[in-house]
């Protein structure tokens, strides 16, 4: 049986790199967007890139970052 969490996650590629990142979640508008590399260890700094919202969007516009669609479901 499979139960859909509801759960989404923001995945984004790197089209220049192959590279495949999970967008951290943070609060507030206009707070740094933080891209967590999908194969890091949790709490490695390097494992993380910064981007200010106006780079972000831009990367996103110019076709360097592309998103992929993902949407969590849980077997059970």
């Amino acid at each position: 049986m499979n139960d859909d969490l509801g759960l989404s996650l923001e995945l984004y590629r790197d089209t220049r790199t192959g590279d495949v990142f999970v967008r951290v979640p943070h609060e507030g508008a206009g707070c740094p967007i933080h891209l967590r590399f999908l194969d890091s260890a949790p709490g490695d700094p390097e494992g993380v890139l910064t981007y200010d919202v106006r780079t972000f969007l831009r990367l996103v516009a110019t076709g360097v970052l592309e998103s992929i669609p993902c949407h969590v479901i849980c077997d059970s």
